[in-house]
């Protein structure tokens, strides 16, 4: 990690290839460290110390690191044969929330693992068959999409604020394969991995209707995604040339044609991304 890291804004990016987490000083997008040792890493978050989790899907761990920071300084172990896929931090309480994506096995479905602390047994929700990102709004109410138990159809649903239950919602834009969920200030915004779009949804009950999309010009899949201060920061993978995969940065919500491209030739299959700032 470069000696000046921890002053600097940083974009954490995981790649599904490589196995590493390539971090960035940002918005410059020069690369400042790489972090390794994980397997498969995840879709990405970070608190409001700074401090970024990374989901360890085929270790069932969850690694924290300072922002920064060379080493883990914590891991939250999630439950045996768990597949952490994506994770977000409750701003009302600050826990750790990981979505758990299924097995295939209808035995074991995925679920939605929140944490007290990192020595603590999380508590478990079930949600749809396999649970792709999840997103707090400031309420602390939890959205989720992912896919059904067969991996057929799009799923999305609600947790709500000290709520016990997932409930179901009804999108009014169909999506055909799920991507990250973050909360834009005023919407839920939801990725469709193929279609290079996000979309915008106002939640009411089981329902959800749309309220804009915003377009990523050039992007080829993109799973996870992070907004930041009227932008939004795209991981692209390109399965079909991964030289060209790379980090994409648009206007948020007008979309368009990236305002930036960086690490091509360093990522691979990037999948998830979070911005981290210093404390």
């Amino acid at each position: 990690m470069a000696p000046d890291a921890k002053q600097r804004e940083l974009l954490y990016v995981s790649d599904d290839a490589t196995y590493d987490v390539y971090v960035f000083a940002y918005p410059q997008g020069k690369l400042v460290g790489t972090l390794t040792g994980f397997s498969a890493p995840g879709g990405l978050c970070s608190d409001s110390k700074g401090d970024v989790f990374i989901p360890n899907s085929l270790g069932s761990t969850i690694l924290e690191y300072a922002h920064g920071g060379a080493s883990p300084i914590a891991t939250f172990n999630d439950r045996p044969g768990a597949y952490p896929g994506s994770c977000d931090v409750n701003p009302m309480t600050g826990k750790l929330t990981v979505a758990n994506t299924g097995s295939g096995n209808p035995n074991w479905p995925g679920d939605i693992a929140i944490f007290p602390a990192p020595s603590g047994t999380p508590l478990f929700y079930k949600a749809m068959g396999h649970p792709y990102s999840c997103a707090y709004d400031p309420e602390g109410n939890l959205f989720v999409d992912g896919e059904d138990a067969a991996f057929d159809n799009f799923a999305f649903g609600e947790l709500k604020a000290q709520g016990k239950r997932y409930h179901k919602v009804a999108l009014s834009q169909p999506i055909s394969l799920a991507g990250g969920v973050a909360w834009d200030g005023t919407s839920v915004a939801v990725g469709d991995v193929y279609n290079a779009v996000i979309y915008r949804f106002s939640i009411g009950g089981s329902k959800g209707n749309l309220n804009g999309s915003t377009p990523l010009s050039g992007a080829v899949a993109t799973w996870q995604f992070d907004l930041d201060r009227g932008r939004i920061v795209v991981p692209s993978s390109n399965p079909q040339d991964q030289s060209a995969s790379a980090i994409l940065k648009y206007n948020y919500p007008s979309g368009g044609a990236a305002l930036k491209a960086f690490g091509a030739g360093i990522v691979s299959d990037p999948v998830g991304a979070t911005v981290s700032r210093p404390r």
